[in-house]
């Protein structure tokens, strides 16, 4: 497993986006997912997760409510089916969007044997 974190200031800004370079879906056996969590003591929070293909385009989105302090998770390809994006599989960006303060990881996974 490969965790690459994202790390932005905790600032209230009203912007809270975190931004993935790269997303894997079967690139190589390798997956990933993508943990958030809600920072707000009081606040639910409305979380979008977007993945955007090579080009820029969105191809999938992911929605969750959490409440204050919760943890969730998106798993590629777990959401819509995108295709592939030729020999080595799919490789994407993704964008992570909350209403409220959020903190986001994004976590590599390699399925050994078949699937």
């Amino acid at each position: 497993m490969a965790l690459t974190l994202i790390p932005q200031p905790r600032v209230d800004t009203g912007a809270y986006a975190k931004y993935g370079p790269l997303v894997f879906e079967n690139f190589n056996g390798w997956n990933t997912g993508i943990t958030f969590a809600n920072l707000s003591d009081s606040a639910s929070n409305t979380v979008t997760v977007s993945f955007y293909n090579q080009a820029g385009q969105l191809v999938s989105s992911e929605q969750r409510v959490l409440q204050p302090r919760a943890v969730e998770y998106v798993y590629r390809p777990a959401t819509a089916d995108v295709g592939t994006g030729g020999p080595v599989g799919d490789l994407q960006q993704v964008v992570v969007e909350g209403t409220a303060p959020l903190a986001a990881a994004a976590d590599s996974v390699k399925y050994r044997g078949e699937r």
